[in-house]
């Protein structure tokens, strides 16, 4: 299965230890590198519930006869965006994997 980027890399901010946190900058760098992971899961989460929002929304388009709403329908019930969802919970399930394999080893 093709890695996404954007998985690895916030499984990386998440768990591993990058040789700049070692140092007398270690806080410092520690608090970015947890706004960076919180931000990257902030953005996941956001985009997750708007996807599990489209399939409503395309039920309730459904009797729509404008030209506006067929497309807005449409566009809402593309199959990438079940495809995209799928592929976001598959991430989180990985990320929520690795945090517990990395709360059990700490």
């Amino acid at each position: 299965m093709h890695e996404h980027p954007t998985k690895n890399r916030l499984c990386g901010l998440l768990f591993c230890r990058p040789a700049s946190l070692c140092g007398s900058n270690a806080n410092a760098n520690a608090a970015q590198l947890a706004r960076r992971a919180t931000s990257l899961l902030t953005a996941l989460l956001q985009l997750k519930q708007l996807l599990e929002a489209l399939t409503p929304l395309v039920e309730a388009l459904e009797g729509g006869s404008t030209p506006l709403l067929r497309a807005a329908r449409a566009t809402c019930g593309a199959a990438g965006c079940g495809v995209l969802l799928q592929s976001i919970l598959a991430t989180m399930e990985e990320v929520w994997a690795l945090a517990a394999v990395s709360i059990v080893c700490c």
